[in-house]
């Protein structure tokens, strides 16, 4: 059904970015598909039966954690290990943004200054 879904996928792409697809999947390169276009988030610490569904949905694409998904280190990397482990090719974000958007900080994560700090230097 995925592989399906993927082919349909593809002929719902603009025109310009199906035939960059098609030209991918014609050269000698590794076989190229469109990534599932839709990122979404989990309610809570621990995945739910409702996470554990829309992840393995075949238009899901990646997932991105807030602060209610955090307790530890240990806790977040089994969280994203059982996610990924429903869905490999999982792109998993982190609303991260540094200053006071800091989602993780404390066990071993830098803490990020606020990202107008940069532009400032």
């Amino acid at each position: 059904m995925a592989r399906k879904t993927k082919k349909n996928a593809l002929k719902s792409l603009p025109s310009g970015e199906a035939r960059i697809v098609e030209q991918l999947q014609q050269a000698d390169a590794p076989p190229f598909e469109p990534h599932a276009p839709v990122i979404l988030d989990v309610a809570g610490s621990t995945l739910s039966a409702d996470d554990r569904r829309r992840l393995a949905h075949p238009l899901t694409g990646g997932a991105i954690l807030f602060g209610r998904n955090w307790v530890n280190r240990r806790q977040v990397t089994e969280l994203v290990a059982e996610m990924k482990a429903i869905r490999p090719d999982l792109l998993v974000c982190v609303d991260h943004e540094g200053g006071r958007v800091q989602r993780f900080r404390t066990d071993g994560f830098t803490h990020l200054p606020a990202m107008d700090a940069y532009g400032k230097r």
